[in-house]
């Protein structure tokens, strides 16, 4: 089981995006409105195609607005997780090689510890990324994102590839995590574990969504005209997503939450009104 640290710098507002179109040589995101603050815990819905890859990019500040103002406080420090970053990897190069890439400790033992956390012991520490398998390769980019510390966590699809027993540290480390959080996940069990707001992709727009995660599923199920089977299919990719997971609201504990509260409380004493 692994947590994430509290960042170390905790700005109020973390992100502004105002006027934004987001896309490639195409719009696929038109004029968007999003701040990001400290304590946000979002949730990002949309169809498959909608856009939330493009806004999560975006975000992340690995796609520049074709229109628009994005700003990010001097402070902020991203960690951003998508599949495409599993390819992203050096594959000659060792877990242990890509820990220390990042880090300025010199101290291998630390860094072997810290690796243990997310299933990399002994030998798998050293071995080259290329003969790992996807979900050992997604516990890997974990890692490296849990050591940057980031206040800002841009989470697309974390639980791809991952096996239960990974699916449950994850949802335990983010019910108690410090900082920002924006989710796009099919599986609406995690989501409601760990986010409390949801945004909506639709029609090149984003907007809150008014309603809970089984509200979202009628949503859904609204808009299959024209679609057929495409949205069933989604459904029951999502539905089989939630049930996949071994992760249970009453296995979340207390204790974790409740600290969780507590740091919130102390953080909002310090900081200025929205």
């Amino acid at each position: 089981v692994f947590e994430f640290e509290t960042p170390d710098h905790s700005p109020h507002q973390l992100v502004d995006l105002k006027g934004i179109n987001a896309g490639y040589s195409e719009v696929v995101l038109s004029n968007v409105n999003f701040r990001l603050s400290d304590g946000d815990r979002i949730g990002l819905l949309g169809r498959n195609g909608a856009g939330k890859t493009t806004l999560m990019k975006t975000l992340a500040a690995q796609l520049p607005p074709l229109q628009g103002a994005y700003t990010g406080d001097s402070k902020l420090r991203i960690g951003y997780f998508a599949q495409h970053q599993l390819d992203l990897l050096n594959p000659q190069w060792s877990p242990l090689d890509h820990l220390t890439d990042i880090s300025d400790q010199e101290n291998d033992r630390s860094l072997r510890t810290f690796l243990g956390r997310f299933g990399f012991s002994g030998d798998m520490a050293t071995e080259p990324v290329a003969i790992r398998s996807g979900g050992e390769k997604a516990r890997l980019v974990l890692a490296l994102i849990v050591y940057r510390k980031p206040n800002l966590l841009l989470l697309d699809e974390p639980t791809n590839h991952l096996d239960i027993q990974m699916r449950e540290s994850i949802s335990f480390a983010l019910q108690s995590y410090d900082g920002c959080l924006v989710v796009v996940a099919h599986d609406r069990h995690l989501l409601r574990l760990v986010t409390n707001e949801l945004w909506l992709i639709d029609d090149g727009s984003l907007r809150p969504f008014d309603g809970d995660l089984d509200d979202y599923v009628d949503w859904l199920r609204h808009r299959q005209k024209g679609t057929g089977k495409l949205i069933e299919r989604q459904l029951d990719e999502e539905s089989k997503k939630g049930k996949d997971s071994g992760v249970t609201a009453e296995q979340i504990t207390r204790s974790s939450k409740s600290a969780r509260q507590e740091r919130a409380k102390q953080r909002v004493k310090v900081k200025p009104l929205r």
